[in-house]
């Protein structure tokens, strides 16, 4: 069922003739699938006249609900979103928090975006799968980000409220992972195999795609910050000395021309047009700032390169406006392109709502069978 849920995504319109070829399944199981499916709302159908015989069936995602929700959560605010399973976005809220969120402030919250986004466009007797975008280490004894000032705090605590509200069907993932899977998915690597993605904000983070799947980690997302780049650098909150984030975030940008107050006191993405406006006004400290971050990216660049032999790395998130200071060609031995992505600070949203697509094919019937126990 997940094989034909797939093919139907990939190639909206598909005939059933169409879909067995794509699929590799017998006419008569396809058949049936497409049956269920059609019967239980996931997929739509359309029948076109291209002759005297009978009319073709063409399928495709259900366009009417909101079942996908995606929400990000950052030191700056929290989004959501909801779409239907094609993809179509219905709905987008923001909250801004009065202090940087705490697990009991962040908790209710989830689940007011999540009500919010879904008012009045809920499938009748399903659940909506959501995803929540988290800037940090999502891990089964618990969440820790530097950029929340979070330590091990329990995942059960964090969805309860959301959970409680009528969306079961919610999960935690790593906000580089995600961006990486919306920038292969339909931005800068669309279509590639093999990319590696640089999540750039107030940390670093991102994720590769390799050999055409998405890398995870065993019990915790990539640590592209974390890596020494300097092992004589300064000392990182990790623990470590010269991590790529000392060098190369909007938190070290920030320490570094002893802007904290103002990166405290705006979004991340605020604070990265403003640098980027003086940077092009021909601020000397900015540019010093940013020639060195080059450098490390680059420095780093080069490692991935050698590392996952990409056919291209990507710089997203919500500091990719300073592309045009931080990118400067080519990487490594075999030339990667290191380019500015497509999604900027929407990519991890945008990867959560896609994740969410994927739980829900993963067992497309599940949402309407829980609601029903």
């Amino acid at each position: 069922m997940r094989r034909l849920v797939r093919a139907v995504r990939e190639r909206p319109g598909s005939s059933q003739t169409q879909l067995i070829e794509a699929t590799g399944l017998a006419a008569g199981a396809v058949s049936a699938l497409v049956n269920a499916l059609v019967g239980a709302g996931v997929l739509a159908e359309e029948f076109e006249r291209t002759g005297r015989g009978r009319p073709r069936r063409n399928l495709r995602l259900d366009d009417r609900f909101a079942d996908l929700v995606g929400i990000q959560i950052t030191r700056s605010g929290m989004r959501a979103r909801a779409t239907t399973l094609a993809g179509r976005v219905l709905a987008d809220t923001r909250r801004l928090p009065t202090a940087p969120w705490t697990v009991g402030q962040a908790a209710p919250g989830l689940a007011e975006v999540a009500a919010e986004v879904t008012a009045g466009l809920r499938r009748p007797k399903a659940s909506p799968t959501v995803v929540v975008s988290f800037p940090g280490v999502v891990e089964t004894g618990g969440l820790s980000s530097s950029e929340l000032d979070w330590l091990n705090e329990p995942r059960s605590t964090f969805l309860a409220d959301l959970r409680a509200a009528g969306f079961p069907r919610a999960t935690i993932r790593n906000d580089g992972e995600l961006a990486t899977l919306a920038e292969w998915r339909g931005g800068a690597a669309q279509g590639d195999d093999n990319a590696v993605v640089i999540l750039l904000g107030r940390g670093l983070g991102g994720s590769a795609v390799v050999d055409g799947r998405l890398l995870r980690g065993h019990g915790s997302p990539l640590g592209f910050g974390h890596v020494p780049i300097d092992p004589d650098g300064p000392l990182c909150a990790c623990g470590q000395h010269g991590c790529l984030e000392v060098f190369a975030s909007l938190q070290s940008f920030a320490t570094q021309l002893d802007d904290g107050s103002q990166l405290a006191a705006k979004p991340s993405a605020d604070y990265a047009a403003e640098l980027e406006r003086r940077a092009a006004a021909g601020d000397d400290g900015v540019l010093t700032v940013l020639t060195s971050a080059q450098q490390r990216l680059h420095q780093f660049g080069r490692l991935v390169a050698a590392l996952f032999s990409p056919e291209v790395v990507i710089l997203s998130g919500q500091a990719a406006i300073l592309a045009p200071y931080l990118l400067d060609g080519p990487v490594g031995t075999a030339r990667v392109p290191f380019v500015r992505g497509g999604l900027d600070a929407d990519a991890p949203l945008t990867g959560a709502v896609l994740a969410a697509q994927e739980d829900w094919i993963a067992d497309p019937l599940a949402p309407v069978r829980q609601e029903d126990i």
